[in-house]
C-alpha cells in the first residue's frame, strides 16, 4: 500500500511562471507539461522571425526516448510523519516545463525542447 502525506503550507509566493509551467495545488494523477522553444539572439537585433520555423529544425521532430516499464525501481519509504510542514515558500521562477506542486501525484512526463542560435556579426579586418 503506498502512503500519501499531506502538505501544509502557511504562505507562497511565486513571482514567475512561464513556457509550459505548471504550478499545482492539490493532487492530480498525471502532470505533462511539453516545451519546443526556439531562442534566436542577433548582434544588432532581429526584424523577422521569418526563417526561424520550428519545422526547419530536425531537434523539434525528434521523439523523445521514454524509460521503459521495466526500468522502474522499486522502493520502500517509511513516513515517520503524516504532514509535510513549511512555514514559507518564495519561488522566483519556473520555467521549461517546469512543475511547482504542492500535493501528490502519481505519473509526471515533462519534456522540453529548447534550440539556442546566435548570430555574431562578422569583424571587420584592420588593414
Amino acid at each position: 500500500m503506498k502512503q500519501h502525506r499531506t502538505a501544509k503550507v502557511n504562505a507562497i509566493k511565486v513571482t514567475g511562471l512561464s513556457r509550459s509551467s505548471i504550478f499545482h495545488i492539490g493532487d492530480v494523477h498525471t502532470i505533462e507539461p511539453e516545451l519546443d522553444a526556439l531562442a534566436v539572439q542577433k548582434e544588432g537585433g532581429i526584424s523577422s522571425d521569418k526563417g526561424f520555423e520550428l519545422e526547419k529544425f530536425p531537434i523539434f521532430q525528434r521523439e523523445f526516448i521514454h524509460l521503459s516499464e521495466q526500468d522502474d525501481v522499486i522502493q520502500t519509504t517509511t513516513h515517520h510523519h503524516p504532514f509535510i510542514r513549511t512555514n514559507k515558500m518564495n519561488i522566483m521562477a519556473a520555467s521549461a516545463s517546469a512543475i511547482l506542486q504542492i500535493g501528490n501525484s502519481k505519473q509526471v512526463n515533462a519534456e522540453a525542447k529548447v534550440k539556442h542560435i546566435r548570430i555574431i556579426k562578422e569583424e571587420e579586418n584592420s588593414p
